[in-house]
């Protein structure tokens, strides 16, 4: 008999609910998975780690199992597969934003240099903050909400003033908000869910961490967000590019990178943006 094959929404209830315990087969195939987790190589673990992502959140009982399991890299990759597959249910919440380059005061709009972010949509509130410097919390100056964007290329973000005076807001002055980006639709095969491979996450984030002396570079992005070896991310500041850099290795905390072409490491800064350079 050809298994029935349905799309559906990982959102959905009857999803979480319609999933059953795998088939001892399966049980067997995906244990052996997680003990390839412990292996001292770095390609293995990562290899076993993409295998179990692609078995879908059907394992997520065997996966539990294993949250006390005594090493510790077991349970770091465990733990981070549980709280992807509750992101592809649910959707994913992330915090966009940008810098500050145009104020309107008399007509109440504001500009930011971002090209389309998914989740962004009209209405969707804004903080407009202003850096108080390291010791203290940044100072709320108004609130504004997303408008639209602007430029053939969806270059700019127009936000419109609702809360606050226009006029108090200065250049460089930072905007963010927190959207929510859907779950992508999936398949389900004989009563088993698997999680879509036709997308992959929105990857951004910002540098982490910036050592000159040492050569060293890491950023804020992690496994669930589906940053893997060798892909290739554009880094921003103030809608500028600044270079790009290469995922050189992934880790629970976030990702080693390493610069590409003509970028140094010290062109970098902490805390400028991440985002998806495409292919060479």
């Amino acid at each position: 008999m050809i298994p029935l094959t349905v799309v559906v929404l990982l959102g959905l209830s009857a999803c979480a609910s319609s999933q059953t315990v795998p088939p001892q087969d399966e049980r067997q195939r995906v244990a052996a998975l997680i003990h390839l987790l412990e292996n001292p190589d770095v390609d293995v673990r990562d290899q076993a780690m993409e295998d179990l992502r692609k078995a879908g959140p059907a394992i997520e009982p065997i996966l539990r199992e294993h949250l006390s399991d005594g090493d510790p890299e077991v349970v770091a990759r465990c733990g981070e597969l549980l709280s992807e597959f509750d992101i592809l249910r649910n959707g994913r919440t992330q915090i966009v934003g940008g810098r500050v380059f145009h104020v309107d005061p008399k007509l109440g709009f504001l500009l930011i240099k971002r090209g389309r972010v998914e989740g962004l949509n009209p209405g969707t509130r804004f903080r407009i903050l202003r850096d108080q410097g390291a010791d203290q919390e940044p100072l709320q100056v108004a609130i504004a909400e997303f408008e639209k964007y602007i430029g053939e290329d969806a270059a700019c973000w127009k936000l419109r003033v609702t809360e606050g005076e226009s006029s108090a807001i200065r250049v460089q002055d930072t905007a963010t908000a927190t959207v929510r980006i859907p779950p992508p639709a999936i398949r389900v095969r004989n009563n088993l869910v698997g999680v879509a491979p036709a997308r992959r996450p929105n990857i951004v984030g910002k540098v982490a961490l910036v050592d000159v002396d040492r050569g060293l570079m890491a950023i804020d992005i992690r496994v669930w967000q589906g940053i893997k070896v060798g892909d290739r991310l554009q880094v921003v500041r103030e809608g500028k590019k600044v270079g790009v850099l290469v995922v050189s290795d992934v880790q629970a905390w976030g990702s080693w990178v390493k610069t590409e072409g003509d970028s140094r490491i010290p062109d970098f800064q902490k805390g400028d943006q991440i985002e998806p350079a495409g292919e060479k």
